[in-house]
C-alpha cells in the first residue's frame, strides 16, 4: 500500500507541474518516456534560469526520474526556497527538494541550485530523511547569507546547505561545492526534536568544497559509519558574519532533551584542508555517549583567524562517562592556530595527535570547570617538527582569557599533558 501511495503522489505531482510550468508539454514527456531515456533533464520539466521559485517543479521531476529508475540531471540555474520541514516527506510551496531512495541526482558543469533571499531562522537544500542508495554528483548549493533578512532575536544558524538526517543508509556525495549558507554546508546527524538515536549510516563525501557558511563546514552530530574524503573549507570568519563554532569540522553529539543520547562511530576525515577558518576543529562533547573519530593522510590547518592554539577544556561534571577517542595522524598548522574544544574529564576517552608540524609558537591550554576532578591521561602531542616554541600551560585561571565577566571563576585544573618529541 505504501509503494502504490508512493506512485500516486509521483504521478500526481508530476502532472500538477506540467500544468504549472514545464518546457516541455505533457505530451512530449510521454514521447520521451516510451523512448526509456537513460537520463531525465531539470529543464524537461522546470524553467532552467528563471528567477522564480522551481522548487516544486524539480522535485515532480526528480520524482519522476527515479520511478523510472534513472538519474535526474540539473541542467541549469534553478532557485528553491527550503524552508524547514519537520519529519516529512511530502513537497509543498516551501519544502526543500527532498531526497529520495534508489535515486541519482546529477549537476551538469555549471548548474546550480540557489536558495532565494529570505528570512527563515533554518532551511535546506537538500535534505534526506530516512532514505537509502541515495547517490548526488557535483551538487552546487549556493545559500542567501550575503542577502538573509536576518532578525535581532534569532541566530538563523541552522541554514544548511545539504541535511542528512535519521535512518539514513547509503548515501553518497562526490565533487559537492556549497557556498553562502547561513549556518551549515553540510550537517550529518537527528533532526531536532528526534526521539530517538536512529544515525545515518554508510554516508560517503569526496572532494566537498565549502566556503563562505557561516557556523560550520560539516557538522557531525550522529552517525554510524561516515567518510569524507578531501575536504577543502574555507573562509568561515568574522568577514562573513559568522556564528559560533565557526569550525571547518565540528564533531558535537546533540539531541532535544529527554531524548536518546547521540553517538559518533566509525568516522574517517582524510587530508582535511581548513583555510581561513576561525576555529579548524571543534569538539563539544558531553554526557555518557561514543565518539569515535580519526583523521587520516595530512591535516592542514592555514590561517586560522581563532585567538586560541591547542584549547582543551572539561565541559562535563560527569566522569569516566565518554568512551571513544580523536586521533589526528599529522597535524600541519601554517600561519594558524588550532582550537579544539574538547572534554577533558573522561577517562575513557582520548586525543592523540601523533604528528604535528607547526610553523608558529604553539601553547596547549587545558582548563576545567570544576576543581575536585580526577587526573586526566588523554591528551597526547607526539612527535614534533618545529623550530617554534611547544609548550603545555594548566593550573591557570581561565577568567583572564575569556573577555566576558564571571561572578565565580572555576577555571582551575592541574591536568597532566604528555607532549614528547
Amino acid at each position: 500500500m505504501k509503494s502504490l501511495t508512493s506512485y500516486v503522489f509521483i504521478i500526481c505531482s508530476f502532472a500538477i507541474t506540467l500544468c504549472m510550468a514545464s518546457s516541455y508539454s505533457s505530451s512530449k514527456i510521454e514521447e520521451l518516456a516510451k523512448a526509456n531515456p537513460t537520463e531525465y533533464k531539470a529543464s524537461w520539466f522546470a524553467n532552467k534560469n528563471s528567477n522564480k521559485l522551481q522548487t516544486k517543479e524539480l522535485q515532480a521531476g526528480y520524482d519522476y526520474a527515479t520511478s523510472k529508475k534513472v538519474p535526474f540531471i540539473i541542467d541549469g540555474i534553478y532557485y528553491v526556497d527550503g524552508q524547514a520541514q519537520k519529519y516529512d516527506s511530502a513537497q509543498n510551496s516551501k519544502a526543500s527538494l527532498i531526497l529520495r531512495s534508489n535515486s541519482t541526482l546529477k549537476f551538469e558543469p555549471g548548474a546550480k541550485l540557489i536558495t532565494k533571499p529570505n528570512n527563515y531562522s533554518s532551511y535546506t537544500t537538500l535534505v534526506a530523511r530516512n532514505v537509502s542508495n541515495v547517490n548526488i554528483i557535483s551538487p552546487v548549493l549556493i545559500g542567501d547569507r550575503a542577502s538573509h533578512k536576518y532578525s535581532r532575536n534569532n541566530t538563523h544558524e541552522w541554514g544548511y546547505g545539504l541535511a542528512i538526517y535519521d535512518s539514513s543508509r547509503n548515501i553518497t556525495i562526490t565533487n559537492p561545492v556549497i557556498e553562502d549558507m547561513t549556518g551549515d554546508g553540510i550537517y550529518i546527524g537527528r533532526e531536532w526534536g528526534s526521539a530517538k538515536d536512529n544515525p545515518p549510516k554508510n554516508v560517503q563525501i569526496s572532494n566537498a568544497k565549502i566556503s563562505k557558511v557561516r557556523r560550520n563546514g560539516i557538522t557531525i552530530a550522529s552517525v554510524d559509519g561516515l567518510t569524507i574524503k578531501k575536504p577543502i573549507i574555507s573562509d568561515i570568519s568574522d568577514k562573513y558574519n559568522t556564528v559560533a563554532p565557526s569550525a571547518a569540522i565540528d564533531i558535537e553529539p546533540e539531541e532535544s532533551s529527554k531524548t536518546e543520547k547521540s553517538s559518533i562511530k566509525n568516522v574517517v576525515i582524510d587530508s582535511l584542508t581548513a583555510i581561513r577558518v576561525k576555529s579548524p576543529i571543534q569538539t563539544n562533547l558531553t554526557d555518557k555517549r561514543t565518539v569515535d573519530v580519526k583523521f587520516t593522510g595530512i591535516t592542514n590547518l592555514i590561517d586560522s583567524t581563532s585567538s586560541a592554539l591547542i584549547f582543551a577544556y572539561d565541559n562535563t561534571l560527569d566522569t569516566k562517562s565518554i568512551t571513544g577517542g580523536i586521533t589526528i595522524d599529522n597535524l600541519i598548522i601554517k600561519g594558524s592556530e588550532f582550537a579544539p574544544n574538547l572534554s577533558l574529564k573522561q577517562d575513557n576517552f582520548r586525543f592523540n595527535i601523533k604528528n604535528l608540524s607547526s610553523e608558529k609558537d604553539m601553547t596547549v591550554y587545558l582548563i576545567g570547570n570544576t576543581k575536585d576532578i580526577s587526573k586526566y591521561k588523554g591528551f597526547y602531542i607526539q612527535n614534533i617538527d618545529s623550530k617554534a616554541k611547544i609548550k603545555a600551560k594548566y593550573n591557570f585561571d581561565y577568567a583572564t582569557k575569556k573577555p566576558q565577566k564571571l561572578e565565580k571563576p572555576k577555571y582551575m585544573i592541574n591536568y597532566p599533558i604528555e607532549i614528547s618529541r
